[in-house]
């Protein structure tokens, strides 16, 4: 499928395995988030375990490497 719209995000944090929060740039000045904060995004078709169940802690730090290399590459 085709993306009708295609927004440039700062990752600012993971939050568990499927989840992190992204600073949205809408364009024209606008950002996405709450506050100084930016929006949680749950990763499309990602499923992991939550936390206190067995691989959370793993899965959290796969997300984590992913959003640093996502920084170092300024997407």
């Amino acid at each position: 499928p085709q993306h009708r719209w295609l927004y440039r995000g700062q990752p600012e944090r993971t939050v568990d395995g499927d989840s992190v929060v992204i600073l949205l740039d809408l364009g024209l000045g606008v950002r996405l988030g709450r506050g100084n904060e930016g929006s949680h995004i749950r990763l499309l078709g990602v499923d992991t375990p939550e936390r206190n169940e067995r691989g959370w802690f793993e899965a959290r730090a796969f997300t984590e490497a992913w959003m640093a290399a996502a920084r170092a590459d300024g997407a």
